[in-house]
């Protein structure tokens, strides 16, 4: 896989998150925070951990390292505030200008960055 289509791809998975977290705060998925919380799991982070490495430059892979642990970090925390019965703080995180939509915007707007540079 590309760069360019490494990124792609990964920029479409973190946009279905939206789906995801919507279903589940209707009751329709069931998430676990400990398990969306590891950014070594989803496609990208295993791309990311092995042949990512080589694949962007040291700069580019720190920050991008840095916002994709962020953005699983602000996943959990969406989990876990509805699990603990805070629905209107993980609604917050979810809306515009929320802790979750902003670090999935840092994040996609990076990779953007890096796969135009890419091209």
């Amino acid at each position: 896989m590309t760069l360019k289509e490494a990124i792609t791809t990964a920029i479409g998975a973190h946009g279905k998150w939206k789906t995801k977290f919507r279903e589940f705060m209707d009751g329709k998925l069931e998430l676990d925070a400990a398990t969306v919380q590891k950014n070594n799991v989803c496609d990208f982070g295993k791309w990311l951990e092995g042949d990512g490495k080589q694949a962007l430059v040291a700069g580019d892979y720190q920050q991008i390292h840095r916002l994709h642990t962020e953005f699983h970090s602000k996943a959990a925390s969406v989990i876990s505030m509805k699990k603990t019965g805070d629905v209107a703080g993980a609604e917050k995180a979810l809306a515009l200008g929320g802790a979750f939509t902003d670090a999935s915007g840092a994040l996609t707007r990076v990779m953007m960055d890096v796969s135009k540079r890419a091209a």
